[in-house]
């Protein structure tokens, strides 16, 4: 059985791990944030719906006039987190040929709002995402209820990824058809961005650049 004594010196201990933890996540935002100030991006928040709603974001600051113009490549985050920290390699490398626009999704990161009705969306988006992954999980692949995309489309899919197994992945592109380009990478699983960069960050350039590899 625990003394006090002893209990007292473990808080002690979880106190000081937990303010260490915090402090090395706390350098690596602002080393993200000096990142991007280098890669010529700069913080700005939109307000939205008069104050209510606060969109943060990282956006291209004003080019040099001589620089020729670059598309705009827009990184949109999954579920939770911040913008900068899921798409920490692809920042350097993407930037060399886009202009980069890092949003923070309202309720995640720094972007906030007091609108009910925004708070709502939130709540039953979260359920629908969580019915779907059910649904997937219990039941295999089903795209039916997806829209068909018009565009030009690339699905970049990890080949281990436990969450949204590879057959789904396929199933997606029969439903989206010719226009859709499945790309599988390898060593991966479904933090692609993350764990293979250096692919995705090429796959991504070629697409958009319409390069061809040599």
């Amino acid at each position: 059985m625990e003394t006090p004594k002893n209990l007292l010196q473990l808080f002690h201990h979880l106190r000081h791990r937990l303010h260490r933890l915090l402090s090395l996540i706390s350098l690596k935002d602002l080393l993200l944030s000096l990142l991007l100030l280098i890669c010529g991006l700069s913080p700005v928040t939109l307000h939205l719906s008069g104050g209510a709603t606060s969109l943060y974001m990282w956006a291209p600051r004003r080019p040099p006039r001589r620089r020729p113009p670059r598309p705009a490549l827009v990184l949109i985050h999954g579920f939770g987190g911040y913008s900068k920290w899921q798409f920490e390699r692809q920042i350097a490398a993407l930037s060399r040929h886009f202009d980069l626009y890092l949003p923070d999704l309202v309720f995640f990161g720094e972007s906030e709002s007091v609108e009910e009705k925004r708070s709502t969306m939130l709540k039953k988006n979260r359920k629908e995402r969580a019915e779907l992954l059910n649904e997937l999980l219990s039941n295999g692949v089903g795209c039916g209820s997806l829209p068909i995309l018009k565009q030009e489309t690339l699905i970049l899919w990890g080949e281990k990824d436990s969450i949204f197994p590879l057959p789904l992945a396929y199933a997606l592109k029969r439903h989206l058809g010719d226009k859709a380009k499945l790309q599988v990478i390898k060593e991966a699983g479904h933090a692609v961005t993350l764990e293979q960069p250096r692919h995705v960050n090429n796959m991504i350039r070629r697409f958009i650049l319409q390069e061809k590899v040599a």
